[in-house]
């Protein structure tokens, strides 16, 4: 018992995350919910609520306002190398396409191209950031950029329903549609655990502004 207590105090609380502010993605990610949702219902608890959209660049654990605290600045001091590394440019972001993981979680893909590397290098300049201030707590995955639209562990309640997967042929029609460009304007730290809000996006303690 005391170990799962310690497993659950470690578990992931915070995430630096790339905020979807495009409209017209927003809209086609609420379009090809609500067309699963008209043939399979049951799934409405498993759809990820359009005005939190956002690719994770790292998840980690804080365990106390000391260490938000530290990772708030360690954030906004990474802001001359982000702007380094961005030259002046903007990090324009193509989505297109409709996949999965496993048939259990169902993401925009995110295009090929000369703005991958960038995001890559993005993603491993926050990381590297909070590792050197020991913030980086169990996440060691490798980096794979999506857009979450909707997940299964999000309604535990579906498996006993006999809902084991998000069947592709439910969202066909979006397989190969473009979505949109997201030019990555900011960089937030949010907590999962906390309030929503009042805009629905998760509580935010500080944004890098790109």
């Amino acid at each position: 018992k005391k170990r799962k207590r310690k497993r659950e105090s470690q578990r992931p609380n915070y995430f630096v995350s790339i905020p979807i502010t495009n409209a017209e993605i927003k809209s086609l990610v609420k379009e090809v919910q609500e067309a699963v949702l008209r043939q399979e219902p049951r799934l409405a608890k498993a759809m990820i609520p359009v005005p939190t959209l956002h690719i994770t660049l790292l998840v980690t654990h804080l365990a106390s306002e000391e260490q938000i605290e530290l990772a708030a600045a360690v954030l906004a001091q990474a802001e001359p190398s982000v702007a380094e590394l961005l030259g002046g440019r903007d990090l324009v972001l193509p989505f297109s396409g409709i996949r999965h993981f496993r048939k259990e979680v169902v993401f925009v893909g995110l295009d090929g191209g000369e703005h991958r590397p960038t995001l890559d290098s993005l993603a491993e300049l926050v990381r590297r950031r909070f590792e050197e201030q020991g913030l980086l707590q169990g996440d060691c995955r490798d980096f794979e950029p999506h857009l979450t639209v909707m997940k299964l562990s999000r309604a535990s309640k579906l498996r006993f329903q006999g809902i084991k997967r998000v069947e592709p042929g439910l969202y066909s029609d979006y397989t190969d549609k473009f979505f949109g460009n997201q030019t990555v304007e900011r960089l937030d730290l949010c907590s999962m655990l906390k309030k929503k809000q009042q805009d629905g996006y998760y509580h935010t303690e500080t944004s890098l502004q790109l």
